[in-house]
């Protein structure tokens, strides 16, 4: 059959069924090649899967949570959410964690900063790149070798949906036929196709998350009934494998001020304890009991 002699919707059908293939045939080859990696890393840091889940960022803000739970960071309750500052309750608060990216944190808010600056620069920090590079050694996140065969695939799928219809638009053109609805359907065809190629997790990745969040899902279902003051790292875990969205507002007040950004920060311009309630109250933020160690201990 001559795909080029149907008209009208018979064509449509053809290329929806044509992209969907196509593109159903790439995610099977990039997850197969993404699937000979190395065995995935114990289930034994909430930041480290907060890293894979969100990224970067992500752990910074789960540790940040963890550390004022614990009350080793202290929030300056008068400033707008845009001058936020934190900053150590004690000086010697580094040396009381064991995690790289708690004493990280922990030394950056030493003599107080603002809590969304702080958030961007201790991205580049080492114990965030030390996540990073440890996810992508673990097959977990795609290196080089990876991202150069997912370009190959996403290349050979777009080149093959834009050339399809590029061809009948052509015939529809010299035959003065309508094509705005293929055109609209290579655009949905396109946009799957580009996203579907290259999520930001592997197979492998995206696989561990998965059963990660299958190992936690009773925490979730109690995570109401969690309790402040970092008693224990249930609030870590809860949002490293879940998200900041996860913990209760009840249980850490300051839960949506941590998650803005800075744009949105500086649009509403409000408080961090003005969008809180007046409880100081948090729960366990990922910390050993009292704030004295770092989680999992």
């Amino acid at each position: 059959m001559n795909p080029f002699e149907l008209v009208g919707l018979d064509f449509l059908i053809f290329y929806a069924a044509f992209a969907a293939g196509v593109i159903g045939l790439a995610v099977l080859y990039r997850r197969w090649g993404e699937a000979d990696s190395p065995m995935s890393p114990p289930v034994d840091d909430p930041y480290l899967i907060a890293t894979l889940r969100g990224g970067k960022e992500e752990a910074v803000r789960v540790a940040v949570m963890s550390l004022v739970d614990r009350g080793l960071l202290k929030l300056d309750v008068g400033s707008t959410l845009m001058g936020t500052s934190l900053q150590t309750t004690d000086p010697e608060a580094p040396g009381l964690v064991r995690r790289p990216i708690e004493k990280e944190v922990l030394h950056y808010f030493r003599k107080g900063e603002e809590l969304l600056k702080a958030v961007e620069e201790l991205q580049v920090g080492q114990a965030c790149r030390d996540y990073v590079g440890k996810l992508t050694g673990l097959g977990l996140l795609p290196d080089e070798e990876a991202q150069a065969r997912r370009t190959r695939i996403k290349v050979a799928v777009l080149t093959a949906l834009s050339v399809l219809a590029l061809l009948r638009i052509g015939q529809a053109v010299m035959n003065q036929r309508p094509f705005l609805y293929l055109v609209v359907l290579t655009g949905v065809s396109l946009y799957a196709a580009y996203r579907l190629s290259d999520p930001r997790l592997t197979a492998k990745g995206q696989e561990f998350l998965d059963g990660a969040k299958a190992l936690f899902s009773g925490l979730r279902e109690r995570a109401g009934s969690l309790r402040a003051g970092g008693r224990s790292s249930d609030l870590a875990w809860l949002a490293g494998v879940w998200g900041l969205a996860a913990v209760p507002a009840l249980v850490f007040p300051y839960r949506d001020a941590l998650a803005a950004k800075r744009a949105q920060a500086t649009s509403n311009g409000s408080s961090w304890w003005d969008s809180s309630s007046s409880s100081c109250g948090s729960s366990c933020g990922g910390g050993c009991g009292g704030g004295c160690g770092g989680c999992g201990e």
